[in-house]
């Protein structure tokens, strides 16, 4: 029998490890910042409007997620969000690069398995691996990277 696939490819965030947890959790702290300024009912829908907006110039990822939640409380706050508290927001992104990486359940069986049976490929933050540096520190910190390659960076 004749194998579907040449290479299983994947995009690790939320398929090999929780990721959308990070998201949201800094997200309410930076909600929880705007609020010691304003209190405005549709923080939630003018968060999301200026994240999607964004998304044509910064992409996905926690650069472009953090850089539209400074952009937004500044935004939201009519300009007087201090600097203390814009900082407080850049951390929260060096916080998320930092975090643990957590597997989802059977991820390791699942590379294991289809390990023996197809060459797998890491996709991780294929789109800013190159510009951001911290992203493939979290593969070798999840405890994958062994069963997977990767595709290079441009250049290398």
């Amino acid at each position: 029998m004749v194998a579907p696939f040449d290479v299983i490819a994947f995009d690790a965030d939320d398929t090999l490890w929780e990721n959308n947890g990070l998201y949201l959790e800094v997200r309410d702290r930076v909600k929880q910042i705007i609020a010691r300024y304003v209190i405005t009912e549709s923080m939630d829908e003018q968060l999301d409007e200026i994240e999607i907006r964004n998304l044509k110039f910064y992409g996905y990822g926690i650069m472009g997620f953090i850089l539209s939640l400074v952009e937004s409380a500044i935004e939201i706050t009519g300009g007087r969000i201090s600097a203390g508290d814009i900082s407080a927001i850049v951390a929260m992104a060096k916080d998320m690069i930092a975090a643990e990486v957590r597997l989802l359940n059977h991820a390791e069986e699942a590379l294991r398995e289809l390990s023996g049976l197809y060459p797998l490929l890491r996709v991780f933050w294929l789109a800013c691996a190159w510009i951001v540096p911290g992203p493939e520190r979290r593969p070798s910190t999840s405890g994958v990277r062994h069963r997977s390659e990767a595709i290079p960076s441009p250049g290398q």
